[in-house]
């Protein structure tokens, strides 16, 4: 009965041209899907932790000094109280909002955050509400007619949008939630390693700039998957908060320990991130380089008479937005056998078909000019 209804579902999904595979790419292939923002994940680093794997929960024997010594320096970076570890991004955002928030409650999301983000709200129980993607008349709109709903109400943002590449208008919602009673929760996934003086994310950034101050935001979500180059998730806040999620958030309590040895090497990372900008500066170069070529403002090579559909925010995330499915599909196709690894996104993930292009600081300029170039044909 279950192997029939498998089938039947798999078929649906072939006959709609939206069935998904696991596939090893060609290893020559130069990809421009990559979150690796920062070719951090290439780097060969020599190390050796207390032990590889933890082999238990943090709550049993599973706690390590490399956690430790992990946590203390995001919540630093971070400019917060307190952080937590967890296994990826998504056990993050799964394991916290389902637990910050309960059937008393109300949140107010932005329609285009992650699947994870989603799960957690719906597992929480609470009120929930979402605002047209980075609409934020339509957030104050919703807000005033049902904040008085709920006992404590959250907005949740991403602070970079992981399929379009534009940036949460935080200042307007700040204000909002100022004048609402309310609080925010940031996804800062594809914002950490990018923005702000120190990499740490959009907060950072604008907090610099005298655009607004964390009053509001009780949790800073990120991962130390993309810029970071490794796997795994954490949640930045106050003290209250993270011991609140290490007793509360079965994502974290129920699961083995992060590997020390990656904890190490994660720490590594983010302190060549914090400390240093050329690898920041170098993508800045690469996503305008990528930009003024998709428009073709910069190509010897190439020549253009059409205009391509696209949106990104001076972001490392370029989405170019195609009429259907199979052209989507057939672009990629061409840039494979031209060498280069570009994914078709399609729905139910996106509600719109599109290529996704992730620049990266380690991308030739040549590469950049030519990707544009066949986007551009």
């Amino acid at each position: 009965m279950f192997n029939e209804f498998f089938s039947e579902e798999l078929n649906k999904a072939r006959e709609k041209n939206l069935y998904r595979q696991a596939q090893v790419y060609d290893s020559n292939l130069i990809s421009f899907s990559s979150n690796d923002y920062l070719g951090l994940a290439r780097r060969d680093l020599s190390l050796t932790a207390s032990r590889r794997g933890a082999s238990a929960s943090r709550i049993t024997s599973g706690t390590f000094n490399e956690h430790i010594e992990l946590e203390n320096f995001i919540a630093q970076w971070k400019g917060a109280e307190a952080a937590l570890i967890f296994n990826c991004g998504y056990m993050a955002n799964l394991g916290t909002l389902s637990v910050i928030l309960n059937s008393r409650d109300i949140v107010f999301a932005d329609e285009y955050v992650h699947a994870c983000i989603l799960d957690g709200i719906r597992l929480s129980g609470a009120k929930k509400y979402f605002y047209k993607h980075n609409n934020t008349k339509h957030l104050a709109e919703l807000i005033q007619e049902h904040r008085s709903k709920g006992k404590k109400s959250l907005i949740v943002t991403e602070s970079v949008f992981s399929m379009d590449g534009d940036k949460a208008k935080l200042p307007e919602i700040n204000e909002i939630a100022q004048a609402n009673n309310a609080s925010i929760y940031i996804d800062e996934a594809h914002g950490t390693g990018v923005l702000g003086s120190h990499g740490a994310g959009l907060v950072e950034e604008l907090v610099e700039a005298g655009k607004i101050t964390k009053d509001n935001i009780v949790v800073q979500m990120g991962t130390l998957s993309k810029a970071g180059g490794l796997e795994g998730g954490y949640i930045a806040g106050s003290k209250e908060l993270i011991e609140f999620l290490k007793n509360k958030s079965r994502t974290f309590i129920y699961s083995t320990a992060n590997p020390p040895l990656q904890a190490q090497i994660a720490l590594k990372h983010l302190q060549e991130i914090s400390a240093g900008k050329e690898l920041r500066d170098q993508l800045q170069k690469n996503i305008e380089l990528f930009e003024t070529s998709l428009r073709g403002e910069r190509s010897s090579t190439w020549q253009s008479n059409a205009l391509i559909n696209y949106s990104n925010e001076g972001t490392p995330i370029f989405a170019i937005h195609m009429p259907s499915t199979e052209a989507a599909q057939a672009k990629a196709k061409e840039l494979e056998e031209a060498g280069y690894l570009v994914v078709a996104i399609r729905p139910p993930t996106v509600p719109n078909p599109r290529l996704r292009i992730c620049i990266n600081s380690i991308h030739e300029a040549g590469d950049i000019e030519r990707v544009a170039g066949l986007l551009r044909k």
